[in-house]
C-alpha cells in the first residue's frame, strides 16, 4: 500500500521498500533499502531492528518533515540530490549536518537517547518531544509513552 504525504514543496509517496520525493518542479529523489551489512547495521543502530525498509522510508520522510519544522522550504540534502550535488544547491557540510540530526531524530523516535545533533532542533525553538509525537502520527506509528 502506498501512502502519499503532502509537504510545502513536494509530495512523498511511501510504500514498503520504495519511497520517492517529488518536488514541485518535477524532480524526483528515490530511496530503497540497500541489501548490505552496513545498511542492516544502521537499521539496527537507529532502532529499526532488521526492518531496513522502514528505516529507509522513515529516513526520507523525516528529512523533509524536520527541514520544514526548521523553517526550510524543503530538505537541503534531498534538494541537492534531486538537483545535483553542487555547492550552489547545498554545501556538503550542510548536508552532513542535516543527515546527523535526521539520524539522531530517528534513533530518538525509536526510544534512543537524546543526543547532541538534536540540539539543532532545540536551538531553533522546537520541542523535540512534540516533534516526535507529530512524526509518529505522520509515520503511522503509536505515540510514545509519556516520559519515554
Amino acid at each position: 500500500m502506498t501512502h502519499t504525504l503532502k509537504f510545502k514543496h513536494c509530495l512523498v509517496h511511501a510504500s514498503p521498500g520504495y519511497t520517492e520525493t517529488i518536488y514541485d518542479d518535477g524532480t524526483i529523489v528515490t530511496a530503497t533499502p540497500e541489501d548490505t551489512d552496513t545498511y542492516r547495521a544502521n537499521a539496527r543502530q537507529y532502532g529499526y531492528g532488521a526492518d531496513t525498509a522502514a528505516f529507509s522510508r522513515d529516513h526520507e520522510i523525516l528529512h523533509t518533515f524536520l527541514a520544514e519544522a526548521l523553517g526550510f522550504g524543503s530538505s537541503p540534502t534531498l534538494w541537492a540530490v534531486a538537483h545535483g550535488q553542487t555547492e550552489e544547491v547545498a554545501p556538503i557540510w550542510e548536508q552532513e549536518e542535516e543527515e546527523g540530526w535526521t539520524l539522531a531524530f530517528q534513533s530518538y523516535l525509536n526510544g534512543g537517547e537524546y543526543t547532541a545533533p538534536l540540539d539543532r532542533l532545540k536551538a531553533a525553538g522546537l520541542d523535540v518531544d512534540a516533534l516526535r509525537a507529530q512524526a509518529c502520527l505522520l509515520l503511522w506509528r503509536p505515540l510514545p509513552e509519556p516520559g519515554s
